[in-house]
């Protein structure tokens, strides 16, 4: 559910109403988040083929990995679901990644 700034506001209020000392009615609360991408290594796809070699469920000689700005394309195959899901986290965890393409294709 997506919260306005007078929800979070009257969240906030709520919350230390609880407490006399305070006076909830000077409060303010400022959104003041920015989300930005991080900057993506330029060898990101071989970070993360070295993450699959140091990973005993992927095989990683079955896996291509390569990558367009922040999104990572793996083409191959795997032995198992749990093999592919571990082969996708993977890759969602190296910096920058924003988007993940699975074209892995499971192959017991």
């Amino acid at each position: 559910m997506k919260k306005t700034n007078s929800d979070l506001e009257s969240d906030v209020r709520d919350e230390l109403d609880w407490d006399p000392v305070l006076d909830n009615s000077k409060i303010t609360v400022t959104n003041k988040v920015e989300i930005t991408t991080d900057p993506i290594p330029s060898d990101v796809a071989d970070r993360i083929a070295g993450a699959f070699r140091r990973d005993a469920i992927i095989d990683d000689s079955l896996i291509t990995v390569t990558n367009s700005e922040h999104t990572v394309y793996l083409d191959g195959t795997t032995g198992s679901w749990y093999a592919m899901d571990e082969a996708v986290d993977t890759a969602w965890q190296a910096p920058g990644v924003t988007d993940v393409v699975n074209r892995l294709v499971v192959v017991p």
